[in-house]
């Protein structure tokens, strides 16, 4: 798991114990002289996308980066990280961020792999699940890796209601989840290798 520098920020002040806002301040808090939105985005942290999402949606937005899902969420330390990032930030929205220019799932698509054997093992699993492979073989390399992306992103989503990880807060702070999908490609994408 890798935080953002806003999101290490909100750790590292969840860790002194600061609680969650008020339900009547979860829309927006007030930081001195700014206001900071509630919004939450799941990316994978090889794509660069918290500058993009952060001109598009403010500067300060959550972000929190992590390699196909859940992975490391299944370690305790990082579940507890992750539900002190949402609880002290009065978090309301997350967003999960689907589009075709991960290197994760373009080396996996490809035949490449990666290095890190259970990242394989997680994406595999996911691809297992998708329907009609013959017509999923069918298409455009684009189109696999936005497919496979918002499959993704579905279990993401599956694994973050799991009441172990953030169901509670979920359903205490009503929180709504988004498919964010992006509409670009990044011209570095070429450059990232494992």
């Amino acid at each position: 798991m890798i935080l953002s520098q806003t999101a290490f920020q909100n750790q590292t002040i969840a860790q002194k114990g600061v609680i969650a806002p008020p339900a009547a301040q979860r829309t927006k808090i007030q930081k001195g002289d700014r206001t900071q939105t509630n919004k939450l985005f799941f990316v994978c942290p090889f794509s660069f996308l918290d500058a993009y999402l952060m001109e598009k949606f403010g500067y300060d937005i959550q972000i929190y980066s992590t390699v196909t899902g859940y992975n490391e969420l299944e370690h305790a330390e990082e579940i507890q990280q992750l539900r002190a990032l949402v609880a002290n930030s009065g978090i309301t929205e997350i967003y999960l961020t689907i589009h075709s220019n991960c290197p994760i799932i373009h080396n996996f698509l490809v035949g490449n792999g990666i290095k890190a054997q259970w990242i394989n093992r997680k994406i595999q699993t996911i691809f297992d699940q998708i329907e009609n492979k013959s017509e999923f073989q069918k298409m455009p390399l684009q189109s696999q890796k936005l497919h496979l992306s918002k499959a993704m992103a579905e279990h993401q989503m599956i694994e973050l209601m799991r009441p172990s990880v953030l169901g509670d807060l979920i359903k205490v702070q009503e929180i709504k989840f988004h498919f964010y999908e992006l509409k670009l490609e990044l011209p570095y994408q070429a450059r990232v290798s494992f």
